[in-house]
Formats: structure tokens, C-alpha cells, sequence
């Protein structure tokens, strides 16, 4: 991924260490719908736009 396209999505592993959650617990939300994704190339991105709206339900 290009820079410029690094502030659009985040790898999973990028996701779980900002939202202080293990692995595990990323694939339940995703199972469980709770976060979105996109795959790409085999690789699986969270919008960084979902990362935002599920910070700012937290609190």
C-alpha cells in the first residue's frame, strides 16, 4: 500500500494494537458484525473511517 493510501485502512494486526484488543477478539466483532472490512490482494483492511465510528460509539 502507498503511502497516501495507509491513512485510508489499517491491517488487522494495526486495528487490534490502537484498539488495545487481541486477534482473537477482532475476528468475534467481525464474525459477530461488529466491525467492517474489506479484503484486499488476500488481506484483510479496516476503513480507518470504521475505526473511527467505533471509538466514537465508545464513548
Amino acid at each position: 500500500m502507498s503511502n497516501q493510501n495507509q491513512n485510508l485502512a489499517l491491517r488487522t494486526a494495526d486495528f487490534c494494537k490502537q484498539m488495545g484488543i487481541c486477534r482473537a477478539t477482532f475476528w468475534n466483532w467481525k464474525k459477530e458484525g461488529k466491525v467492517k472490512t474489506v479484503k484486499i490482494g488476500g488481506i484483510v483492511y479496516v476503513p480507518r473511517a470504521e475505526l473511527e465510528r467505533i471509538l466514537s460509539t465508545a464513548a
